[in-house]
């Protein structure tokens, strides 16, 4: 992306706030002035009672969306707004492949676990000699 076309390239990580709840949506967009696409509300409101399934079409949504982004080669990242309510998030990532149920199975690697989702199942990385002057054999 560029900024204000000055020329300045800086990457792009897209933000997502997953639908949860009709009300909450609602109270969103009212303190935000902000509207939701049309699109989205004609698929909420013959649901708008049924908390369970505004948050599975929410995840459903978000997991397809996510997944455009990502394919599309335009962002770096996505950054989640979860506003103290995981559990989408959780399955979002679940999804995408991007969540371990373990996280103490990525600690045997001596190196902490990767954010980025293409490195998520690395197991294996370089050693930068530049930065290690002298081998692992004369260490000891």
């Amino acid at each position: 992306m560029t900024a204000g076309g000055l020329g300045l390239l800086f990457p792009s990580c897209q933000e997502i706030l997953p639908i949860q709840g009709y009300r909450s949506l609602h109270n969103l967009t009212k303190l935000s002035k902000l509207e939701v696409p049309r699109n989205i509300m004609d698929a909420i409101l013959p649901i708008k009672d049924d908390d369970a399934a505004i948050q599975k079409f929410g995840i459903s949504f978000a997991v397809n969306m996510c997944k455009e982004l990502l394919n599309s080669g335009l962002v770096n990242g996505l950054h989640f707004y979860t506003l103290n309510r995981e559990v989408a998030t959780i399955s979002i990532l679940t999804e995408l492949g991007m969540w371990c149920d373990d996280p103490l199975s990525l600690k045997t690697l001596p190196w902490k676990a990767p954010a980025s989702h293409k490195r998520c199942a690395e197991d294996v990385r370089p050693i930068f000699w530049a930065q290690r002057p002298k081998s692992y054999i004369h260490r000891y």
